[in-house]
């Protein structure tokens, strides 16, 4: 077999094989957003905590109509790129100060450890009640 007509079969192969994993990333997630969809219209789950796919991209598309959407994107934005600078700096400088202060080191070692065993999903409903549902909590 001569090596363009193998060249060609794998390129055919491969493009096959893409679209087939392309088309069923596709499926999965609209199967998946149906099912979510009629399991919030038949109150199987609590649409009111998961709401449903319909009322989100309706929600989308009233905040775009209204020219709202940009703002709570910016705003978002903004909360994260801030959020992001913090993290940034404190975790620099504790990571130098761990670096060169071995007593430092010693010491925060366990709080570390144990920070990090912790579920970061479950920090968020403490740090809202600590610092409250605002800026603060969200930064």
């Amino acid at each position: 077999m001569s090596e363009s007509r193998r060249q060609k079969q794998f390129l055919r192969k491969y493009k096959r094989d893409r679209f087939l994993t392309l088309f069923l990333q596709v499926f999965i997630a609209m199967f998946l957003l149906v099912v979510w969809e009629v399991l919030a219209n038949y109150g199987i789950i609590n649409s009111f905590i998961t709401s449903s796919p319909s009322r989100i991209f309706k929600t989308i598309f009233d905040l775009f109509k209204t020219g709202d959407l940009i703002h709570h994107i910016c705003v978002t934005l903004n909360e994260t790129i801030i959020s992001f600078l913090i993290t940034g700096v404190v975790s620099i400088l504790v990571s130098i100060l761990i670096y060169k202060c071995d007593m430092f080191s010693k010491v925060i070692d366990p709080y570390l450890t144990i920070f990090n065993s912790l579920p970061k999903v479950a920090l968020g409903p403490v740090l809202i009640i600590w610092v409250g549902a605002n800026n603060r909590s969200i930064i």
